[in-house]
């Protein structure tokens, strides 16, 4: 993948990890959801160094690790968890006040999780 592409598409992945969205119930969506875009965001940092070194192989497991965490954060915005709602949320109200705006943005995130695994597993193949 050409490196450019690649921090793009990094890019844009962390721009709609922080927009949210409506879902069912966990024990504590705030602590859960929080958990889960902190491992995205070590993964995320774990390829961008595995890009700068050469003959590193763990990208594609990266890759899957953060679209696997991507398709669970759906679950994690749930009502009343918004900033002031909920301790530690900083989730915000539109999420719930646009939610067919957090609708296209979740499709367009969990796509753009696709293709970054399709795009890594393309590139690992080479090396």
């Amino acid at each position: 993948m050409a490196r450019g592409r690649a921090t793009k598409l990094v890019g844009a992945l962390v721009a709609i990890a922080v927009m949210g969205g409506a879902g069912s119930a966990v024990a504590d969506p705030v602590t859960e959801r929080t958990a889960l875009f902190e491992a995205v965001q070590k993964d995320f940092r774990s390829l961008a160094q595995s890009l700068r070194t050469p003959g590193t192989t763990d990208r594609l497991a990266l890759a899957q690790a953060i679209r696997d965490r991507v398709l669970q954060t759906r679950l994690m915005f749930v009502d009343g968890t918004a900033v002031g709602q909920a301790p530690n949320s900083r989730a915000l109200a539109r999420i719930w006040s646009r939610p067919a705006d957090f609708a296209k943005a979740y499709e367009d995130f969990s796509q753009l999780a696709d293709a970054l695994v399709a795009a890594t597993d393309k590139d690992d193949a080479r090396l």
